[in-house]
């Protein structure tokens, strides 16, 4: 399985089982931000960086090959009305 290097607090990219990817290029269409890329008929991550984690390429991919690391929770603190 392809090893990601984690840069400057950035999130990791996608890893790409290459072992599983049949470079048929679905998450390459997907990406809204061209974080990804065919190289030898393979999907790569070609810009980790540029990855927000939107999950297309993992929903999309017929093999799993894709996994992304994190789950991305959103979530809201309460304000409390109460405070001086």
């Amino acid at each position: 399985m392809d090893k990601q290097i984690i840069s400057d607090g950035a999130l990791p990219g996608p890893v790409i089982d290459s072992s599983r990817c049949n470079g048929c290029g679905l998450c390459v269409l997907v990406c809204p931000t061209h974080a990804l890329d065919l190289r030898d008929e393979l999907a790569v991550v070609s810009d980790p960086n540029a990855c927000n984690y939107t999950g297309y390429c993992v929903l999309i991919c017929p093999n799993q090959a894709i996994t992304l690391i994190y789950e991305i929770i959103n979530a809201s603190k309460k304000v409390n009305d109460d405070a001086d």
